[in-house]
């Protein structure tokens, strides 16, 4: 990823709170363009459909694991089915307060996962990406 440029992200979480403090602190950024927000996995899978149609797909994807209709765990079996070959430069960053060791595993088999964060409500977490950005 380019250093210099600003980054397409998708969050995929249900709680509003998370949601809107991630959208002002990206606001605060140079990195990140505004986040396209989803509820669950199952909206985030057909946001990247159309985005995948459009030449807009993410470069960074925040996922929660405990969601509505199709959870993080569902979304991550889909997308690597769907688009982890064709998007292998696009990053996801588990962003969970369900940081259990069965979590964890199941999650280690996903090579396009590059964090598993504890959920906090504050800058932390866009901190750890652009760090990560910085040292590619």
């Amino acid at each position: 990823m380019n250093k210099e440029a600003k980054y397409r992200m998708m969050v995929v979480d249900d709680d509003e709170i998370t949601n809107f403090i991630i959208k002002k602190l990206t606001r605060l950024s140079d990195f990140f363009y505004e986040p396209i927000i989803r509820q669950n996995g199952r909206l985030a899978l057909d946001y990247l459909l159309e985005a995948h149609s459009r030449q807009n797909f993410p470069e960074i994807i925040i996922l929660d694991l405990r969601m509505p209709v199709l959870d993080g765990f569902g979304f991550l079996k889909e997308y690597q089915d769907i688009w982890a070959k064709i998007y292998s430069h696009t990053k996801i960053f588990i962003f969970s307060s369900h940081k259990t060791p069965e979590a964890q595993t199941h999650i280690a088999q996903y090579d396009f996962v590059r964090s598993f964060l504890m959920k906090k409500h504050d800058s932390s977490l866009l901190l750890h990406i652009i760090k990560e950005i910085q040292a590619e």
